[in-house]
């Protein structure tokens, strides 16, 4: 798992895999997953990150079907 954070942007970009991205599917507002041929998830972008209640000391113990729910989860909150 890599984690990328662009400031300028504030989107926060957890990186599974480095396979070619064919799918990107906006689940919630702002929480963007992207999925390889396959339909593996290969990564997700959070948006307007800092703006989010996300505990990112959290996220980083996850796979990447237990973040999903956990970003939404906290989106919503």
């Amino acid at each position: 798992m890599e984690i990328s954070f662009d400031k300028i942007e504030n989107a926060l970009y957890i990186c599974f895999s480095h396979n070619d991205i064919k799918i990107s599917e906006e689940i919630i507002e702002g929480i963007i997953i992207d999925y390889d041929k396959n339909k593996t998830i290969i990564g997700i972008e959070i948006l307007n990150f800092l703006d989010k209640n996300i505990d990112l000391n959290e996220i980083i113990k996850l796979g990447p079907e237990e973040i999903i729910p956990k970003v939404v989860q906290w989106q919503k909150n």
